[in-house]
């Protein structure tokens, strides 16, 4: 087939001009509808834009407190810069409006004064988030079917022609304006638009285009009693006092204490995005769920927190079934019929700390009785040949954890240390589980391939501290996790709030669980001495600390969500998930409080 030249000139020029079509922050671009000037708006979106978030912050609170005079001085000057504000109550979701004006501070008291036309109680506003926008791309009749270019929660989107239309970095994560595939969603849009985005919505539907501006932004959080800027909507926490950990933990607390019900059973994934609670639930996460909350309570004394905490307490134990074996009185924590190694040590793990963070060890009889079970499933080298099995003494499966054996090992550890009178038993064959693992099961693994066994970590701490590690065995095999687990560490980042975290996409309980186990490490570590190797492990640990302070649904976030107090201290699983399981707040809340103590001593 022959092309000629003026076709072939016709097919580039379609190109080139389609391509300048599509993406156009030129001033002469025409938006039908709509009385936000965009071409003024998207000529200006490059320049560098600074402000004091202190003075923000201070304007924006004597403009909520004076609307009449947010009227006045937004129709004072001219319009070309564009600012978002949003604000909540603390009870129900935010609501945004826009500002436009000659400069951010006359833009916010237009987006100020256009809150009270919405009716919105400004006396009412608990949080707010000012933001201002920067690097504006606007696109053409791009299509809807492909996902778009952006990165969901750090890019806001909006749609000439359609002034209410505008959606936050934030809100186009928390709205679903953009789905996990990054398809636009334009139904969302008319459920949080308002009726102008009717026609626009049904184009979208129609011909499968839309126009939009897509936008980045620096943004200012008000909490109520402090100004802070934000990446992704969080607080970026490079820096942070003992006052936010100990109000994270709080937080964390109390969101596992909304959701144990009064029969002692947890919510245990709530979807905030939806307001509602998902399926499944797993023992295991239920009992390390309750570890945390006695750990936050023996910190704290909360009594609030021990009286939720002895109901899921309760709950568990109705799960508990005994048996004899090899004439031994021996209970299991069964769920589904079976009996796993890491129930077993979790559910010693949960009624031993209860009983040193109370004084009240009515449970002792109970948990020697598991710890009987956990040391029947051991062999003379230390492996523990079960870890799942039909109760009481069926069909042994052929599933094995990573982490089943460092559960068990602390559960002994933790039992030899409370249980004077048959200490050397629980604690010799904690040792030797330890062992195994080091000497047999790890030995010859190349640090790149080692685990980065929590678990293994906090036992082998609460060997040591009960005097079982003459040899050094555990304190050095400590310092290797340490190093490996410190190695394998953000420390620097194109995505600022990536630092601390681990791997691609980081989620919050890898980092937690990490975290964790370098907690065990720095008190190792300060037990035997090592200044430099403690300073060294305290430094990967304020790192991982302000990832898992990023993590948590602080208010910057939960006034995003259906329904703030409910989600406000849950942990989300990842930057763009939020679904909240219960181990991934008992995971960051034991972190955060070990970390606390770290930085205290």
């Amino acid at each position: 087939m022959k092309v000629s030249r003026c076709n072939l000139i016709a097919v580039v020029f379609s190109v080139v001009f389609l391509s300048l079509m599509m993406i156009t922050p030129l001033v002469g671009v025409g938006f039908a509808g709509g009385s936000i000037p965009w071409g003024k708006i998207l000529s200006s979106s490059t320049e560098p834009v600074f402000f004091n978030e202190k003075e923000l912050v201070e304007k924006t609170l004597s403009l909520l407190r004076n609307g009449g005079a947010a009227s006045k001085q937004a129709k004072e000057k001219g319009s070309e810069k564009l600012v978002l504000l949003s604000v909540s109550n603390g009870k129900s979701i935010n609501v945004t409006s826009y500002g436009v004006g000659s400069d951010i501070y006359v833009a916010l008291a237009d987006a100020v004064n256009r809150l009270r036309e919405k009716k919105v109680n400004l006396s009412d506003v608990r949080w707010f988030k000012v933001y201002v926008l920067r690097d504006m791309e606007f696109r053409r009749m791009a299509n809807i079917q492909k996902p778009l270019p952006i990165e969901r929660g750090l890019w806001g989107l909006a749609f000439p022609g359609c002034d209410n239309c505008i959606f936050t970095p934030e809100d186009v994560l928390a709205k679903k304006i953009v789905n996990d595939k990054g398809i636009l969603q334009p139904p969302s849009i008319g459920l949080w638009g308002d009726l102008s985005a009717e026609k626009m919505i049904r184009s979208m539907l129609e011909i499968k285009r839309a126009d939009y501006v897509a936008f980045r932004t620096e943004s200012v959080f008000w909490d109520g009693s402090r100004a802070q800027r934000l990446y992704r909507g969080s607080p970026i926490y490079d820096s942070y006092e003992d006052q936010d950990i100990a109000e994270s933990t709080r937080l964390a607390a109390y969101y596992l204490l909304r959701n144990v019900d009064s029969k002692g059973k947890f919510t245990y994934v709530y979807d905030p995005i939806k307001d509602r609670s998902k399926g499944g639930y797993n023992m295991l996460r239920h009992a390390g769920t309750i570890f945390s909350m006695l750990q936050y309570y023996e910190k704290t004394g909360d009594k609030k927190v021990l009286k939720g905490a002895k109901r899921a307490i309760e709950y568990m134990l109705s799960k508990v079934k005994t048996f004899r074996k090899n004439g031994e009185e021996m209970a299991c924590l069964v769920e589904g019929d079976y009996v796993k190694l890491g129930g077993n040590g979790l559910a010693v793990l949960s009624l031993a700390k209860y009983m040193e963070a109370t004084g009240d060890n009515r449970y002792m009889p109970l948990v020697k009785r598991m710890g009987e079970w956990i040391l029947s499933v051991q062999d003379e080298s230390g492996r523990f040949y079960i870890h799942k099995q039909v109760f009481p003494e069926g069909e042994v499966s052929d599933f094995r954890s990573v982490y089943y054996p460092g559960e068990a090992i602390f559960a002994l550890a933790m039992l030899g240390r409370l249980d004077d009178e048959n200490s050397d038993k629980w604690l010799k064959g904690a040792a030797r589980g330890a062992r195994y693992i080091i000497e047999i099961r790890d030995g010859k693994k190349q640090d790149m391939e080692l685990p980065h066994d929590h678990w293994l970590l906090y036992g082998m701490d609460e060997l040591s501290r009960s005097g079982y590690d003459k040899e050094g065995v555990f304190l050095k095999h400590a310092l290797r996790l340490a190093k490996v687990i410190s190695d394998a560490q953000h420390k620097d980042s194109y995505y600022p709030d990536w630092i601390g975290g681990f791997g691609k996409n980081p989620r919050s309980t890898p980092a937690a669980t990490r975290m964790e186990g370098i907690g065990a490490a720095y008190r190792m570590a300060k037990r035997a001495g090592l200044e430099e190797e403690g300073k060294d492990i305290l430094k990967t640990f304020r790192l991982g600390g302000g990832f898992l302070l990023r993590m948590q649904i602080g208010p910057s976030w939960a006034m995003h969500l259906k329904n703030p107090s409910r989600s406000i201290g849950g942990v989300r699983r990842s930057f763009a998930n939020f679904d909240i399981r219960i181990d991934y707040v008992q995971h960051n809340l034991s972190a955060l409080l070990a970390l606390q103590q770290a930085l205290g001593e």
